[in-house]
């Protein structure tokens, strides 16, 4: 059953390719070009971080690439608001994406994993410093990537609303 299951697979992998490039041309179009080059991007960025067995991730990494890049796009509209936008959502999804990538990190390394929290080469004495503080700084980063991710769309967003009243105001004097 292990080959049949495999073979099926398979073959649901090869519907779904036929599936996706369906009205694919052999002489690519502006949006055909455009979506090869995002997905060769996200394909090549999988790789080069997580080597050959980056191609596991990819689908989720397009995913992800992709919702938060349209999501960043209509923001730029104005009254738009997308949940890029919102501090709390950018921290849920960077909270869950870290504590995601740890727990399959621990699963795979199981008690490696803790030598993460302390530098090789560091003193054995230091330990009891180093271990609380590389774990405060690791677990804190994903607060910062969604606070950091939110701040600035809000920023950016403030900043076109200013420069876009200035010029009225500039066009209506």
């Amino acid at each position: 059953t292990c080959r049949t299951k495999n073979l099926k697979q398979w073959y649901q992998r090869r519907v779904r390719v036929l599936q996706a490039a369906e009205g694919m041309r052999v002489i690519p179009t502006r949006g055909q070009a455009a979506k090869e080059k995002l997905y060769m991007f996200i394909q090549d960025l999988c790789k080069q971080n997580l080597g050959e067995d980056g191609y596991r991730y990819f689908p989720f990494a397009l995913g992800l690439f992709t919702t938060i890049g349209a999501c960043n796009v209509a923001n730029l509209l104005p009254y738009v608001e997308m949940p890029t936008q919102i501090i709390g959502c950018t921290v849920a999804m960077s909270t869950t994406l870290i504590a995601g990538l740890t727990i399959k990190c621990i699963a795979k390394h199981k008690l490696d994993f803790a030598s993460f929290f302390f530098p090789p080469g560091a003193p054995v004495g230091l330990a009891p410093l180093l271990v609380p503080v590389e774990t405060i700084s690791f677990f804190s980063r994903a607060i910062s990537l969604g606070v950091r991710l939110g701040a600035n769309l809000t920023a950016g967003h403030m900043i076109m609303h200013i420069i876009s009243d200035f010029g009225a105001l500039m066009l209506a004097s």
